[in-house]
């Protein structure tokens, strides 16, 4: 296997910290932030539009129970929009992660009583798909979420193992490290998208690698994380 070349963990906490306007939200053992207003209503819109004309079932990766996740993904990578592109530059101007450790950013579209049960995003050893996934990037860094929309009510994401709930509102960013500092999932990354309760939840993922992201052919963009343990 290739050597891991990961972005410094301090580097990325230091890009994410410098700024006056972020927020380092207090969890047990988890660098967690939130960024207001990352993302304007315009912009808002125009992904949700995006996601409204090319969406799927959402997946997950390895087996899950039933209705684990029930919500609807796009890939909008896919849709060579001008915004994806910039999204994708200044999420990389904000953590300081090369485009080329991004995977491609994937939408999410939440209806009424729809929800993803708690998972990690990094990649489980051991299951089906982990030697594949190690080969054309290794295993997921950071992840970061853009709320589209605010729902009238639920659809927040949780952490239950660090204590946090954050309540999705149009524009804003939260970004989480989903490794230890000895490279293993950190325990505390464990979250889930709660139901929604009134209204739709629109979101869009980034999930960043340890390298170079480089899919064959037949990879799925929009893969789904893994489950939880």
């Amino acid at each position: 296997m290739s050597t891991i070349v990961s972005v410094p963990e301090s580097l990325v906490l230091n890009n994410l910290s410098r700024r006056d306007d972020m927020y380092h939200i207090e969890g047990r053992g988890i660098d967690l932030f939130l960024l207001r207003d990352f993302l304007d209503l315009a912009e808002c819109e125009a992904l949700i539009e995006l996601i409204e004309a090319d969406n799927h079932p959402s997946r997950l990766m390895g087996a899950g129970e039933a209705n684990f996740r029930t919500s609807h993904s796009c890939p909008l990578a896919h849709s060579r929009h001008p915004l994806v592109a910039e999204v994708d530059r200044r999420i990389s101007e904000l953590t300081g992660i090369p485009l080329n450790r991004q995977e491609g950013i994937e939408g999410q579209r939440y209806r009424v009583g729809q929800e993803f049960r708690p998972h990690f995003d990094a990649f489980v050893p051991g299951s089906e798909y982990f030697p594949a996934e190690m080969q054309v990037g290794g295993q997921r860094t950071w992840t970061v979420m853009l709320a589209l929309n605010t729902p009238k009510c639920g659809g927040g994401t949780a952490f239950p193992n660090a204590g946090v709930r954050i309540r999705p509102k149009a524009g804003n960013l939260i970004a989480w490290d989903n490794l230890n500092g000895c490279g293993e999932i950190n325990p505390s990354s464990l979250h889930c998208g709660e139901p929604v309760v009134a209204g739709d939840k629109y979101i869009a993922t980034k999930w960043h690698r340890q390298r170079k992201f480089a899919p064959p052919r037949a990879h799925v963009f929009s893969s789904g994380t893994a489950r939880a343990l």
